[in-house]
């Protein structure tokens, strides 16, 4: 499996008020969610492939917008392991791909000024096509971290 490391960099804030490339809330921010996970296909190989969408909501002239998520970072680990296994960022349509041997893996999406999403426990089977889509909410005063728990689901 060829393995591709992708440098991140990490633009650090004092204020609490304005931050990253997005800007933050004063107050709570904005919910990130998962929105989709599912298996859609098999090939006929003996790696898994996942596909990804990533948007992220921010609030603009006091109407919520979704916009593509340009430039999110996401680093796969294998399941309860800290050690980053593959890392990448997504593309101008907000779309990441990778390859991955059969296991159970975690899938951490990052973006500065939003609020990070971590799947957890996601199990890919050889030759799976799985799917998923996540949308990021600005982060407000504090960073919130949304953890989901795929175990046996999915």
């Amino acid at each position: 499996m060829a393995l591709v490391i992708v440098g991140l960099i990490i633009i650090g804030c004092r204020t609490k008020i304005v931050c990253g490339f997005l800007g933050t809330f004063a107050g709570e921010g904005l919910k990130s969610e998962l929105i989709r996970i599912e298996s859609v296909g098999i090939m006929d190989t003996a790696l898994a492939l996942v596909n990804t969408k990533v948007t992220y909501i921010r609030e603009m002239e006091e109407e919520i917008k979704e916009k593509n998520g340009i430039g999110v970072n996401v680093l796969v680990k294998e399941s309860g392991n800290e050690e980053m296994l593959i890392g990448g960022i997504t593309d101008i349509d907000g779309k990441y791909q990778t390859f991955l041997e059969a296991g159970i893996y975690d899938i951490e999406y990052h973006y500065s000024g939003c609020n990070p999403i971590i799947l957890r426990n996601v199990q890919l089977i050889s030759g799976e096509i799985k799917e998923a889509d996540v949308r990021l909410g600005i982060q407000g005063k504090e960073i919130t971290k949304y953890e989901f728990d795929l175990t046996g689901k999915y």
